[in-house]
Order: structure tokens, then sequence, then C-alpha cells
């Protein structure tokens, strides 16, 4: 599996699958269910908060940390880093290898 994406809402999942919907669907489960093993696969935690998102992110293991707040920018924070305020298309950029 190369990508979770933890949504805090089942609305937020399904939009965030569709993003990365290109040849392949993009799995959605609900927590406690585990995410489903494909490229992108996403988990509604309904972690509202982001110090409710770190856990999460913490108990998983994961690398990275993208908390959406709103459309304009989202909070992203690799573990032992500091968290950056970004505009998305930069953050998907960077997960992805496109800007150093």
């Amino acid at each position: 599996m190369a990508l979770i994406i933890v949504a805090d809402d089942l609305t937020g999942a399904c939009d965030a699958g569709t993003l990365f919907a290109g040849k392949a669907p993009v799995p959605v489960t609900v927590w406690p269910d585990p995410p489903v093993a494909a490229e992108v696969a996403v988990v509604d935690t309904e972690s509202r908060t982001p110090a409710a998102a770190r856990t999460w992110r913490d108990a998983v293991g994961a690398a990275n940390l993208v908390h959406c707040t709103d459309s304009s920018a989202v909070t992203w924070s690799a573990r032992g880093e500091r968290a950056r305020r970004l505009p998305p298309e930069q953050v998907a950029a960077r997960l992805a290898g496109g800007i150093a």
C-alpha cells in the first residue's frame, strides 16, 4: 500500500479518494475496519482535531500526516519534523517527490 489517506468524516474520505482515482478505484473504509490493500486507500477515522489525527498517525506508524482544515491550505508534517501549512497542490507534489 503506497498511500493511506485518513479523513475526519465519510464525506471527506470520499472527496479525498476521488482526487486519487485515476487508473483504479480508491477503496474507502470506516474505522475500525482496516484500510483495504490498494495503491491508494482512504479510511474515515472521525479524527476531527489535529491531535486526534496525530494519535492515529502514530498508532499506525505513518510517515506523513496531512491535516486538511480548508480548501486553501493543509497542514503537513513528516514524522519528526515541524508542521507546515501549505497549499494542497504543493503538499501533493512534495509527497509525490516533485518538490525537494
